[in-house]
C-alpha cells in the first residue's frame, strides 16, 4: 500500500476522533479497524482547532475517502444523497474535461509537433549521425559473419 494513502487514513481516523460520537459511531467498526490496520504510523497529523477544515492541507485521498463517509454514512436522508451524488457528478466531469484539457490527444500531438520543429540543425545532425553509426555496426556485423 503507498506512503499517501497511509497518510490518509491517519488524516481520516484524526478527524473521525474529533467529530460527535454519533458521526464515528455511523462507520462501520470494520471501516475503521482497516483504517488502524493499514495507517502510517510514522506520519504526524494534528487537526488545528484554530484553523477551518478547507485550512488543514489535507490530502486529496483524505478529502476522498471522507466524501465517501458522509455519502455513504452521513447523509440525512435519501434527497440529500441524490443530491450530493449529482454534484460529485458534475465534479468529476469538470475534472475530467481539465485534464483532457491539458493532456488530450490533440494537444499532445501538438505540442510533439512543435517540439520537433523546435530541434536545431546541430541536434538533428547528430540524430543522423548516431542513426547511421548505428546501420554501420550492423552491417558490419553482418559482413563478418558472411
Amino acid at each position: 500500500m503507498i506512503q499517501e494513502q497511509r497518510e490518509s487514513y491517519k488524516e481520516v481516523l484524526t478527524i473521525l476522533d474529533h467529530m460527535d460520537l454519533e458521526y464515528k459511531e455511523k462507520v462501520p467498526k470494520k471501516l475503521i479497524e482497516f483504517f488502524e490496520r493499514n495507517t502510517a504510523e510514522d506520519y504526524d497529523f494534528k487537526l488545528d482547532p484554530k484553523k477551518s477544515f478547507q485550512e488543514q492541507e489535507l490530502k486529496e485521498k483524505t478529502i476522498s475517502l471522507l466524501a465517501m463517509l458522509y455519502l455513504s454514512y452521513w447523509c440525512k436522508d435519501e434527497n440529500e444523497k441524490q443530491e450530493l451524488i449529482l454534484k460529485y457528478t458534475e465534479n468529476e466531469k469538470i475534472y475530467e474535461d481539465k485534464l483532457e484539457e491539458m493532456y488530450g490527444a490533440d494537444r499532445l500531438f501538438k505540442n510533439k509537433n512543435k517540439n520537433e520543429n523546435q530541434l536545431t540543425k546541430t541536434e538533428k545532425t547528430t540524430i543522423l549521425r548516431k542513426i547511421k553509426e548505428f546501420f554501420k555496426k550492423i552491417f558490419n556485423k553482418k559482413k563478418k559473419n558472411l
